[in-house]
């Protein structure tokens, strides 16, 4: 008989419950799911259990005690031998590409990753938000001060440059002790306590981080984040730089003055 395979798999829900979706197979009668936890070694799941379901899509059984940083996962249809109606050797199409699940799942922190790059490169593969309990409204920065190009890069991965361009300056021009409660010596500043670790390498995001987060956890009501504007690390002039509304889904260029603040970090 012709297999059918399961198309790649193209989108995985985010929060709780956790369920992995693909697209249908046409004839499939069933598909069985295999998953691994192996953040190591991602691709060593056959040793791992496998869950057959009648519907493209499962949800994911995790016990409370164990919230793992990624899952990696495949699938492939299973299908009944057309002449005589029975299963038999032969009957499953092949397996598909593994795919990893992470967003939304809490980091070693106590936040929740929202970015996951695939593999480490430049130091790390994750960026985790902190806790909810350390959401605050802080004052960007000084409006007449430009800090310049070192403190405006927008991609994901350069809100930790970002900040450190932000700190000294306030450093070199004799602010750091009086400007503890703006938005990125808040941020550098920070520690978090979580399963008897503490965790001080945090940052304020960049715009293009903040948009990640207002995807990936926002819109999936993960995080505990309020619906009102955030900063990002990203400057864009002496008095201006850019904020992120999650009511309106936008990032915007706005004045230095309070907006809420959520410090992330990258391991």
């Amino acid at each position: 008989m012709a297999l059918y395979p399961v198309d790649e798999v193209v989108t995985t829900s985010i929060g709780t419950p956790y369920t992995l979706t693909w697209n249908p197979s046409e004839h499939a009668i069933s598909y069985q799911v295999q998953i691994g936890f192996d953040l190591a070694n991602p691709g060593n799941i056959d040793n791992q259990a496998i869950k057959t379901v009648t519907e493209p899509w499962y949800e994911l059984d995790l016990p409370d005690y164990f919230v793992p940083y990624s899952v990696t996962w495949r699938v492939r249809a299973v299908f009944y031998d057309c002449l005589c109606g029975n299963l038999k050797p032969g009957g499953f199409a092949p397996w598909s590409q593994t795919a990893t699940f992470t967003h939304g799942f809490e980091g070693p922190a106590g936040g929740f990753i929202f970015v996951d790059k695939g593999e480490v490169s430049d130091g790390w593969q994750f960026l985790e938000t902190a806790p909810s309990d350390t959401d605050y409204a802080r004052v960007w920065q000084d409006p007449t001060s430009e800090i310049g190009d070192d403190a405006q890069q927008q991609a994901v991965g350069t809100g930790e440059s970002n900040t450190a361009a932000i700190v000294n300056w306030l450093r070199d021009n004799d602010q750091a002790d009086t400007a503890r409660g703006r938005a990125a010596l808040f941020c550098d500043d920070l520690r978090v306590t979580h399963n008897g670790r503490v965790f001080d390498d945090w940052f304020l995001p960049s715009i293009g981080e903040l948009h990640r987060i207002y995807l990936n956890l926002f819109l999936n009501d993960v995080g505990g984040f309020r619906s009102a504007s955030y900063w990002s690390s990203t400057e864009s002039s002496a008095s201006f730089a850019y904020e992120f509304d999650f009511e309106e889904g936008r990032a915007l260029n706005y004045s230095k003055d309070s907006r809420r603040v959520r410090a992330v970090r990258a391991f």
